[in-house]
């Protein structure tokens, strides 16, 4: 069923090309809205402040540019982004050494630029780790990696 008057939100969908949802799972019991796999347009995505739950299926992770993923996603849930193929700069709330494993991110072709950022806990503080994850990230994608 179609509420009246939403019609222009469907079909301006695949025209979207930035994105932000930010506490949208708290309201959607932990499921990405479905319209999001009808944003085919979209080059850029924020997420923040979600759970971590795995992005539907959908041609717009294929033109995705940039990701913003402020939510501590883990590498199951990363497994969705090996469809962006077009992603250039990724930014996740994580510790960058569980990222340093053969991961998603070694399949994305076009990835320039990674940024690490600090969440509050207490497995983020490691700075050993997150130097040695930086370096063997920044060896093995040839792409910019920060952690701030």
């Amino acid at each position: 069923m179609q509420v009246a008057g939403w019609s222009w939100l469907s079909e301006g969908l695949p025209r979207l090309q930035t994105l932000v949802l930010r506490r949208v799972l708290e309201r959607v019991e932990g499921v990405w809205p479905a319209a999001l796999a009808d944003c085919t347009g979209l080059r850029n995505l924020t997420l923040e402040g979600n759970s971590a739950a795995p992005l539907p299926d959908g041609p717009y992770l294929e033109r995705l540019r940039t990701l913003d993923w402020l939510c501590d996603p883990d590498a199951a849930v990363l497994d969705a982004l090996s469809a962006a193929t077009a992603l250039e700069r990724l930014q996740l709330t994580a510790a960058p050494e569980r990222m340093a494993d053969g991961t998603v991110l070694d399949s994305l072709p076009n990835l320039r630029r990674v940024e690490f950022v600090a969440s509050n806990s207490s497995e983020d503080r490691n700075e050993t780790d997150h130097l040695d994850a930086l370096a063997e990230l920044r060896r093995r994608l040839r792409a910019e990696v920060s952690y701030r």
